[in-house]
């Protein structure tokens, strides 16, 4: 059933559906929704039955992962990336079948960037290509990317090296990675024949 019943539902029932995103920094949707939904049992239940249904979403950003894990019965998957900061980090992906869903605020979310470190000339998405590189090598064939809620600005340049994918200075040379949104006034050219 689409909404749960606190107590049986009468022709005065309320019904609460509650699809928020997060409060990005305070609550998550998911959270958000439970106390709604919490509150309206506590202020109506007297009167009458709250049907209710917490349905979060997701801009693509923070909770886009688990905005899906449910209705699409995604198993979670694991995988150590560097974050934004360069420091490697435990993330999480989702897949179903050979599809995976992958959150790039997960591996490189402004969320994981302490105050003082939110410049996006020293950070980077490296972590969102390994994280897409990991669900490749259990088998994805498909790659569903919600982005939004970043602490980067690197056109997602070095989540492609992360995946194989070259870049050389303009005297030819290849420019180490993983490299950070300072570095791409170095780029002069790009070679993305061995991201597959």
């Amino acid at each position: 059933a689409f909404f749960h019943t606190s107590r049986a539902a009468t022709r005065m029932s309320l019904r609460v559906l509650c699809c928020f995103d997060k409060f990005k920094g305070t609550l998550s949707a998911e959270r958000l929704g439970a106390i709604v939904i919490e509150e309206c049992e506590r202020h109506f239940r007297s009167t009458r039955a709250v049907e209710s249904a917490n349905i979060p979403l997701s801009d693509g950003g923070d909770g886009f992962l688990s905005s899906l894990a449910v209705p699409l019965q995604l198993e979670l998957a694991n995988a150590q990336v560097l974050g934004p900061d360069g420091i490697a980090r435990e993330s999480t992906y989702g897949l179903n079948s050979e599809v995976a869903i992958v959150e790039s605020a997960a591996a490189c979310g402004l969320t994981l960037l302490a105050p003082e470190q939110r410049n996006p000339l020293n950070t980077t998405t490296y972590g969102v290509g390994q994280l897409i590189e990991h669900a490749r090598a259990k088998g994805c064939r498909s790659i569903l990317l919600g982005l939004g809620g970043s602490g980067t600005n690197d056109a997602g340049f070095v989540a492609l090296a992360a995946m194989g994918c070259e870049f050389f200075d303009h005297s030819g040379a290849t420019i180490p990675v993983p490299f950070r949104g300072r570095d791409l006034n170095a780029v002069a050219q790009i070679d993305p024949s061995r991201m597959l």
